[in-house]
């Protein structure tokens, strides 16, 4: 890494996506320091006019999921996160845009965007769960990437989800075993990649989340509380699954520090 302060002047813009959460909106002055700020959020509350002046807000309805396929049928919320961050990508006039979650907050992104710098040709994202032995599980919480993949990216997923046809083409017709894969599977072939192990592996990379100041993030993470199935005589009639949520919190303020395993920082 070089020494000298980089300038960001004009190359980056923070999406900060999701409902609006003070976790988010108390940082803004610090990530004004490293670009525009775009907030994407829902309909169903107005952000605080004292922010109008430092970022450009995109308030947009709450999409409807009733008639939804393949992953997103399955979970709603990533169809929201979708929609949120296509919506906030409209707003970018920089060739670059960092997306953040709106319940997150990163107080120093200069080691994020110093690495992307050095070859902008690829996403670097948190390591916070971006496996590299899983394969196609990038860290979606936090990453930078040209705002033409991300734009290109998220309308992709949006018009395939409202597609009973299986995904096209051939490398994402599998169903998705979770947000990230589908994210990181849709990257690839937006980007003009291919969708292999080799051009995950090099086209991702992460940073530890620790060297990027002070920080909060959290994992929301689905319980199973009941599952069943019940037989009949010619089929297997599958009960739906029940899940209650947990949020794990690591405030670096607090002196926690994210661990999981397999989630080590490439860069």
């Amino acid at each position: 890494m070089k020494d000298e302060k980089v300038n960001y002047d004009g190359l980056f813009t923070i999406l900060i996506q999701g409902p609006l959460d003070d976790t988010s909106l108390n940082n803004i002055s610090n990530y004004k320091k490293f670009g525009d700020v775009v907030v994407s959020y829902w309909s169903d509350k107005e952000l605080d006019s004292k922010y109008n002046s430092q970022v450009t807000p995109i308030r947009g309805m709450l999409p409807d999921t009733q008639q939804l396929y393949h992953l997103a049928s399955r979970a709603p919320t990533f169809y929201y996160s979708l929609t949120s961050m296509y919506n906030g990508t409209l707003a970018c006039k920089t060739p670059y845009v960092v997306k953040v979650r709106s319940d997150e907050s990163f107080t120093d992104l200069s080691h994020l965007l110093d690495h992307f710098l050095e070859n902008d040709e690829r996403v670097v994202c948190g390591n916070i769960f971006h496996k590299r032995s899983k394969g196609f599980h990038m860290g979606d919480h936090i990453f930078v990437c040209k705002t033409d993949v991300l734009k290109a990216t998220t309308d992709f997923l949006i018009k395939r989800s409202q597609l009973s046809e299986p995904y096209e083409p051939e490398e994402v017709s599998k169903t998705f075993p979770s947000p990230e894969a589908a994210l990181c599977r849709a990257m690839l072939i937006t980007a003009g990649v291919g969708c292999s192990k080799l051009s995950y592996d090099s086209y991702f990379a992460s940073v530890d989340i620790r060297n990027l100041g002070d920080h909060c993030v959290k994992w929301n993470h689905g319980i199973v509380t009941e599952t069943g199935q019940e037989t009949t005589a010619k089929r297997v009639i599958k009960a739906p699954i029940k899940r209650h949520y947990k949020t794990k919190i690591w405030d670096s303020t607090k002196g926690e520090s994210f661990w999981f395993p397999d989630c080590e920082p490439t860069l």
